[in-house]
């Protein structure tokens, strides 16, 4: 098993190169490059590195046409201890995965499993050359964007709201508000429904698991630069080596450097990223591996466009209202151990630690950039002079410091166990789980930017008029700062216990069960209050200031899941059913109510069928769910006090087709019919309406098909639509947002060792909107699109 090729001193010099010419550009710019401004300077592309490749295959097969540019641990029915061994899953067959991880905590068919598990391959994120969580929406079923310029990857999943602290990275929580890269990522897999039974503290919708790359026993590389629509610039490298002779020793460097401006004014997005990843083969059964992430993340604070008397379409996509000097700044750094002992074939041991430092801000108090949004329309009072009734009325928001740490241990023990006829798979653990933020931030009241009459309010921001903004001056310094002052302390306790039964050849039987012990302490202030700088002047806003306050609470839960699935056809086709509950431990929304919150429960009935056809080339699947969530927690803005009499219901159902039709014609597609609602809330008016943002249908169909496939060169082409329905544009459902259609495209060649891809979004430059917070923070949709990829891969 040790027995590997000597190593190669040119690519472990290229590898090297790698490495520290991604540190340089991890320094970065502090100066944003957009439109009006002195661009950035750029690192010539032959000096950074590092992503997923969207080349073709690097081991060219008759039977596949384009298998996995990147490899994966391994190809056959099991993965080595080096990759993970039975806690992690073989790479993907083109665009489909015959097994996954996320749903039971070991490698498990998707025929077994007793819920809906979606997975996204590295394969697809090449074809379609994703760089973000929003590009690869279209690939997951009942997934559609949130829309919140603060929590980017915030995205709703079968009608509920999934947070980036709902995300998992190679199993452990990952809650990073920062934009994810795909530059190590092997596959992301979505496990719908709730997750409490593995995961712990969460939302009813599912949980999405980012599944990242490791060193592999042989040598890969692969060089490659993408460039594009808005002067993008994304140079690339992957490369593994073995580092020793017998393959005991091994190292994965991905990196990545990105630049690019896009179609709304003054936007600009700079970004870093590089992880090594190195794993040492202590034994033929004991390996242990550590992997290193550092992103760096500068962008425009931009909150969309607006929609004056509520109607959508009105003010050019383009239309930029902040201020050029916006922007906001991400920061991870991530630190993952994992030791994997293999007993023997069926019992394995995994115990892992993970570490997350997460830097975010709205705001440089040292260069006096801050973030302006608009907040309302005018005129709101009939003292408001000389603000036309279109006009947009802007807030300033400063978050000089809004960090998040984050330390978790996870044992997994895997064994298998025969009593009878039943076969048993048992998994027992625990995950335990620090989590600490602190946010500091200012903000000025909605009318700090009008002047009443005699009245000086604090004006930071100038109104702006959104078919003719004009932009400038300098902000005075915000009197009541900070204003906003929170600090989260949350300690996790998790054990459980699962077991899958094979009962016959036909049945198998989930059971599992988890037992956590959470404690919040919840520590905030506000010194926010309005400022007439006249003694016995108006008031024409509530004083929100409150002093510290402090609450400490305690949840106890048990959660359990069940499933069953019966395959009359064994292989072929399963049928199934399963219920699961899901709870989310509060940490508390900004209120100045000491009174502790009760977690969020979540239900969920589902029931459904899944069938490989062509002899396992090609899976479809179909589900339907109804999902409930109680004591969800309402704040009235007026009063920053929190109640909790919120109910939220979704229903719906959705189908997967995914895989290859023919070894030349590979397609993913599915559609989703969800009916999302708030059955109680505190204002009566929004009971019975629809979530924001969640449409009732949406279908999207991706297909590829190579006119030429054999063991020197690929050529292939591909189209696909997406399209999604009118949706409620706020919790109010004041208005709608259109539906839309969109064609996008793609061209693919391969020669050896070289490609080139194309990939085309927005064929017919169709206008359309991706989502909304409410009717002055409205995102739209890119208009034509296209990114090209060349590179070489060994």
């Amino acid at each position: 098993m040790f027995g590997r090729k000597p190593r190669n001193p040119l690519r472990l010099g290229a590898l090297a190169t790698g490495v520290f010419t991604v540190a340089l550009s991890c320094v970065g710019s502090d100066v944003p490059s957009a439109r009006g401004q002195e661009p950035l300077p750029k690192l010539p592309a032959t000096k950074v590195e590092g992503t997923p490749t969207p080349g073709t295959p690097t081991q060219p097969a008759p039977d596949l046409p384009f298998p996995p540019t990147d490899p994966g641990p391994a190809t056959g029915p099991g993965v080595p201890v080096s990759g993970g061994g039975i806690f992690a899953s073989p790479a993907a067959d083109g665009y489909r995965a015959g097994s996954s991880t996320t749903a039971t905590g070991f490698d498990v068919p998707q025929l077994n499993i007793p819920a809906t598990v979606n997975i996204v391959p590295s394969t697809v994120i090449r074809d379609q050359q994703a760089l973000r969580v929003d590009d690869i929406l279209r690939d997951i079923s009942a997934a559609g964007k949130l829309g919140d310029v603060r929590r980017s990857d915030s995205l709703f999943l079968r009608g509920f709201e999934v947070d980036g602290r709902d995300y998992r990275r190679n199993g452990f929580r990952d809650p990073s508000e920062t934009p994810r890269d795909f530059a190590n990522i092997q596959r992301v897999e979505v496990l719908k429904g709730p997750a409490s039974i593995l995961y712990g503290s969460g939302q009813p919708a599912g949980v999405i698991n980012f599944i990242t790359k490791k060193p592999l026993p042989d040598f890969y590389e692969n060089y490659n630069v993408q460039f594009g629509s808005f002067d993008l610039i994304r140079p690339n490298v992957d490369a593994s080596v073995p580092l020793d002779e017998e393959g005991r020793y091994l190292l994965r460097v991905t990196s990545a450097y990105e630049n690019t401006n896009g179609f709304r004014d003054f936007y600009f997005n700079e970004r870093s990223f590089v992880c090594p990843s190195f794993t040492w083969m202590i034994s033929e059964d004991t390996s242990f591996n550590i992997e290193y992430e550092y992103l760096n993340d500068r962008r425009r604070f931009d909150t969309g466009v607006v929609a004056p008397g509520n109607i959508v379409g009105l003010v050019p996509i383009n239309t930029y209202l902040g201020e050029p000097g916006d922007f906001i700044r991400f920061q991870d750094q991530r630190l993952t151990l994992n030791l994997v002992h293999r007993f023997d074939e069926d019992t394995c041991l995994r115990v892992g630690a993970y570490g997350l430092w997460n830097q975010n801000s709205f705001a440089d108090t040292s260069t006096g950039f801050f973030g302006g949004f608009p907040s309302t329309f005018g005129p709101l009072e009939p003292l408001i002079i000389g603000v036309a009734p279109n006009t947009v009325i802007r807030d300033r928001e400063e978050t000089p410091e809004f960090n998040v740490d984050y330390y978790s241990v996870i044992a997994d023990f895997a064994f298998a166990v025969q009593t009878g006829p039943f076969e048993h798979k048992f998994l027992v653990g625990t995950e335990l789980g620090w989590y600490n933020s602190t946010f500091v931030g200012s903000a000025s009241a909605v009318f700090n930017s009008i002047p009443l009459g005699p009245f000086s309010l604090l004006s930071p921001l100038a109104p702006i008029d959104p078919f003719n903004p004009v932009y400038g001056g300098t902000p005075p310094p915000l009197v009541n700062n900070p204003a906003l002052v929170s600090v989260i302390r949350q300690d996790l306790y998790g054990f459980y216990a699962q077991d899958l039964i094979d009962l016959n050849e036909r049945w198998q039987l989930l059971m599992g069960v988890r037992y956590d012990i959470v404690h919040n302490r919840f520590t905030r202030s506000s010194n926010f209050a309005l400022d007439t700088n006249v003694t016995g002047g108006p008031s024409f806003l509530p004083n929100l200031g409150f002093p510290e306050v402090t609450t400490d609470t305690d949840t106890y839960r048990l959660s359990p899941r069940v499933g069953l699935v019966y395959q009359p056809i064994p292989q072929v086709l399963a049928l199934y059913a399963s219920y699961s509950q899901s709870f989310d431990a509060l940490t508390g929304t900004f209120s100045r109510s000491p009174e502790p919150l009760l977690p969020e429960i979540g239900e969920s009935w589902e029931g459904g069928f899944k069938t490989d056809l062509l002899d396992g080339q090609l899976s479809f699947s179909m589900a339907g769910w109804y999902i409930t969530r109680q004591n969800v927690a309402v704040l009235d803005q007026s009063t920053l006090t929190t109640t909790q009499v919120g109910v939220q219901r979704s229903q719906g159902m959705e189908t997967t087709l995914v895989g290859r039709i023919t070894d030349r014609w590979s397609v993913i597609g599915n559609y989703a019919y969800v009916d999302s609602r708030i059955t109680e809330d505190d204002i009566p008016s929004r009971v019975g309406k629809p979530f924001r943002n969640v449409p009732y249908n949406t279908a999207n169909l991706w297909s590829r098909f190579d006119l030429l496939s054999d063991d020197v060169q690929t050529f292939g082409i591909a189209a696909g639509l997406v399209f999604v329905d009118h949706r409620a544009g706020d919790l109010d459902a004041s208005f709608t947002l259109p539906g839309y259609t969109r064609w996008d495209g793609g061209l693919y060649y391969r020669r050896n060792s070289l490609y080139a891809n194309l990939y085309l979004e927005n064929l017919f430059d169709r206008q359309y909107y991706t989502g909304s917070v409410n009717n002055v923070q409205i995102f739209p949709g890119a208009p034509f699109t296209a990114r090209a990829t060349v590179g070489v891969e060994f």
